[in-house]
């Protein structure tokens, strides 16, 4: 490995154990994933000659924590004022008008006049001439 490599192999050492990861844990993680042990070790030894910048632990609380109890919570009444209407959209089918227009039915009636005139003219053309 690198000179940077066991540089950055420290560093994340250095994180893991300031969130109070052990040694031993750190060192078999690394190993399982695959780094040299010679290069975990010299990378323990960085961390141990670096100074700990690790924040004073916090002060314990003078007052023990509060346990608190569940509340078993009631469903919300809504009053009579605050009720929302909800309207019912209904739709009806689309209804096809049956009464046909009237002059469309006049138009239909002359035209089959016209054709079954002039198909009765053409059949009868050379006896009525």
């Amino acid at each position: 490995m690198t000179e940077n490599s066991v540089d950055e192999l420290a560093e994340a050492m250095r994180n893991s154990l300031e969130r109070g990861i052990s040694v031993e844990k750190l060192k078999l993680s690394f190993i399982n994933a695959g780094y040299n042990v010679q290069s975990i070790e010299k990378a323990i030894q960085m961390v141990q000659l670096l100074p700990q910048t690790q924040a004073p632990p916090a002060p314990a609380p003078s007052q023990p924590p509060q346990i608190l109890k569940p509340v078993k919570l009631q469903p919300r009444q809504i009053q009579p004022e605050q009720k929302i209407e909800i309207q019912k959209l209904q739709i009806e089918p689309m209804q096809i008008q049956k009464k046909p227009n009237f002059w469309i039915m006049i138009l239909i009636i002359v035209s089959v006049l016209i054709l079954a005139g002039s198909a009765l003219l053409g059949l009868y053309w050379d006896s009525i001439f």
